[in-house]
C-alpha cells in the first residue's frame, strides 16, 4: 500500500525504515540532514563539500636520504629495497652515560668506555659470559627469631631463636586464658576497639556474673552506652534471672525489633501481665503526669492532674476534653458528635444550655417551647356557618353539619356522561353503549404489543433507531444520504472501510476541491497539513506530554 502526501509533512519523532535496497554506481546523489530537513546533494557537490577534486593517479617514485646518525640513500620507481646504516651507535642514542654511587658519579668518557664493578670487604665479583655476580664472603652467624608460641594452659610465651636457646616469659595471670582461669579482684582489661565473646554456635553461657557482681560502663565523655545485639541469629538474649536495674541517668535504646515483657512481643512494646490486674505503672513526683502519642506530624497528650484525666494538644491543655474521675463529670471544649444517633440520660438527668432554635432539626429548650405555646390563640368557637350543599351549623352549644345528597344514584357507569356543577358536585350521570369506529390495532416492523382490540400498550422494539439514549444496532445499515455526528465523542468504531476501493478522509473544505481519488489508497486531505499526536506514557502526563508529528 502506498501513502500519497499532497502537501508537506513534518515529523518531530523518530521514523524507522526496516529495509532499503542497494543502489549501483549509477546513483546521482544522496540525502543529507541540515538539522531541520532532509535535502539532496549530487556527487559533484559531495566532492566539493569534502575538498576533493575527483582526480586519481599512481605514485611513480619514492626517494630516501639518510641524516644525522643514519647513512645511506636511494630511489625506488617500481619496487626494490633501500638500506640505511646506524652510523653513531652511542652518543646520539638514549643511553646511560653516568653511574652514581655513595662516594661519587662515574661518567663515560667515550661511546666505548668501560664500567668496572670491583669487590670490597667480604665482597667479591665474578663474570660468566654477560653476567656479573656479586658474592658476600662474611660467614658471621645470624641468630634470628625463628618462631613465637604461647601456651594457653600455663600462660608462658616462648620465642625460639636460630643458633641460640629460646626465650620464655611467664605472663603471671595478667591475661585471661582461653579456657579456664580466674581474673584477680580489681583487675582491669584495657583495650581499644571492640571485644567479641564468641560462643561458637553453642547456647551455653559465655559471660557469667555471680553473686552481687555487675557490669559497669565508664566513659570519660559522659556518653556511656551498653549494646546487646545479634547480627547472625534470630535474636539477642540478656538473661538476668530476676531483676534488671538501670542506675545511671543515661538513655536505654532498643534500636530494632520489639520489646516484650511477660511474653513474646507482637508490637514495639508488648506487656503481658498474665492474671495480674496491674499491667503497668507510670508515675511522676510532680502534680501532673502525661503520656505523648505522636504520628508523623502531630502529638496528642494524655494528662492526669488533680484527680482529672484530660486529652489535649500540649502538656498544659486541660480543658478541651476532661474527665473528673472522682465523680465522672466530663467537660468537652468543642462540639460533641454522636454518630450512633442516640443519647440516653439515666435517672433524672437532663440536658442544659440548649441554644435558641434556628433550624427545624434543632432541639428546643423549655423557654422556647413555653413561648411558642403561649403564642397559639385560645378560646371558644362562637359560630359555624354553612353554604349549599353543606347544611347545619349554629352559634351556640353543640352544632351538626351535613353534606346534602346530589341526586345521583350510586353505582358504576360504562362510558358515562357526567355533569358537574360549579361547586364540583356531580349533578347527573348516565351510561352509554359501546363506541363505534376502530375495532383493532395491529403492529408491524419496529412495534410490538398488537393486535389490540380493546385496551393495550404499543412498544417500539430494539430494531428501531432511537434519537436519544444508548443503543446497540446489529447487521449492516446503509445510509443513502450524508450522516452528521456533532457530539465531541461522536463515533467510535473498530474498523473504517471504504465503500469502494479507496478510503478518503477530508478536513476543512478539501472535499469541495479534491476529486478523482478512486485508487486503492487511503487519501488524507487537509487545508493546513496533517498532525499526528501520540503519548509515550499512555497519557499519564496528559496532553502536555504528547509527541506531535506534523
Amino acid at each position: 500500500m502506498a501513502i500519497q502526501f499532497l502537501s508537506s509533512v513534518s515529523i518531530t519523532g523518530t521514523t524507522s525504515v526496516s529495509s532499503i535496497a542497494n543502489d549501483n554506481s549509477s546513483y546521482t546523489g544522496i540525502l543529507v540532514w541540515d538539522g531541520g530537513n532532509l535535502k539532496y546533494r549530487t556527487k559533484s557537490q559531495i566532492l566539493s563539500d569534502i575538498g576533493a577534486t575527483g582526480n586519481t593517479g599512481t605514485v611513480t617514485s619514492v626517494t630516501v636520504q639518510g641524516t644525522t646518525g643514519l647513512s645511506g640513500s636511494g630511489t625506488v620507481t617500481t619496487s626494490g629495497t633501500i638500506t640505511l646504516t646506524n652510523s653513531d651507535r652511542g652518543s646520539s642514542q638514549s643511553i646511560y652515560k653516568n653511574v652514581a654511587s655513595d662516594s661519587g658519579t662515574a661518567t663515560a668518557n667515550s661511546n666505548n668506555d668501560t664500567l668496572t664493578i670491583a669487590g670490597g670487604t667480604n665482597v667479591t665479583t665474578a663474570r660468566s659470559g654477560d653476567t656479573i655476580t656479586i658474592n658476600a664472603t662474611d660467614t658471621t652467624t645470624n641468630n634470628f627469631v625463628s618462631s613465637l608460641s604461647f601456651n594457653t594452659g600455663t600462660g608462658v610465651l616462648t620465642a625460639a631463636r636460630s643458633g641460640l636457646s629460646s626465650l620464655t616469659v611467664d605472663l603471671d595471670g595478667r591475661y585471661l586464658e582461653l579456657a579456664g582461669g580466674t581474673m584477680n579482684s580489681g583487675a582491669t582489661i584495657g583495650m581499644t576497639g571492640s571485644l567479641t565473646i564468641d560462643g561458637g554456635g553453642s547456647s551455653a553461657d559465655v559471660l557469667k556474673l555471680k553473686g552481687s557482681a555487675r557490669i559497669q560502663i565508664e566513659n570519660a565523655s559522659g556518653n556511656d552506652s551498653f549494646y546487646i545485639s545479634n547480627t547472625g541469629g534470630s535474636g539477642a538474649t540478656l538473661d538476668l534471672g530476676s531483676t534488671l536495674t538501670i542506675i545511671e541517668n543515661g538513655n536505654s535504646t532498643f534500636q530494632q525489633g520489639n520489646v516484650g515483657i511477660g511474653g513474646s512481643p507482637g508490637a514495639k512494646l508488648d506487656v503481658n501481665a498474665g492474671v495480674t490486674n496491674t499491667i503497668a505503672i507510670f508515675e511522676s513526683t510532680d502534680d501532673k503526669a502525661f503520656l505523648i502519642l505522636k504520628d508523623d506530624d502531630t502529638s496528642t497528650y494524655l494528662i492526669t492532674k488533680d484527680n482529672k484525666f484530660s486529652i489535649g494538644e500540649s502538656s498544659s491543655d486541660y480543658d478541651n476534653f476532661k474527665v473528673d474521675i472522682s465523680n465522672g463529670n466530663t467537660t468537652v471544649g468543642g462540639d460533641l458528635t454522636v454518630s450512633g444517633g442516640d443519647i440516653t440520660l439515666g435517672g433524672t438527668g437532663r440536658i442544659q444550655g440548649v441554644d435558641t432554635v434556628s433550624s427545624g432539626t434543632d432541639a428546643a429548650n423549655k423557654t422556647y417551647v413555653d413561648n411558642a405555646v403561649a403564642g397559639v390563640p385560645q378560646g371558644d368557637i362562637t359560630n359555624v356557618s354553612t353554604t349549599s350543599p353543606i347544611t347545619g351549623g349554629g352559634s351556640s352549644g353543640s352544632v351538626t353539619i351535613a353534606h346534602a345528597n346530589s341526586g345521583v344514584t350510586a353505582g358504576s357507569y360504562a362510558r358515562a356522561t357526567v355533569t358537574v356543577n360549579a361547586t364540583g358536585h356531580v349533578t347527573s350521570i348516565s351510561a352509554n353503549s359501546d363506541a363505534q369506529g376502530v375495532t383493532s390495532v395491529a403492529t408491524g416492523d419496529g412495534l410490538s404489543g398488537g393486535t389490540i382490540t380493546s385496551t393495550g400498550t404499543l412498544t417500539v422494539d430494539s430494531t428501531v433507531v432511537r434519537t436519544t439514549g444508548s443503543q446497540s444496532i446489529s447487521g449492516t445499515k446503509t445510509f443513502s444520504v450524508r450522516q452528521d455526528f456533532s457530539a465531541d465523542d461522536s463515533m467510535r468504531v473498530y474498523e473504517i472501510r471504504g465503500f469502494g476501493q479507496q478510503l478518503v478522509l477530508n478536513a476543512g473544505e478539501s472535499h469541495n476541491y479534491l476529486t478523482g481519488q478512486t485508487n486503492e489508497l487511503v487519501y488524507l486531505n487537509a487545508e493546513s497539513g496533517i498532525q499526528i499526536n501520540s503519548s509515550p506514557d499512555n497519557w499519564n502526563s496528559g496532553w502536555a506530554g504528547r509527541k506531535q508529528q506534523q
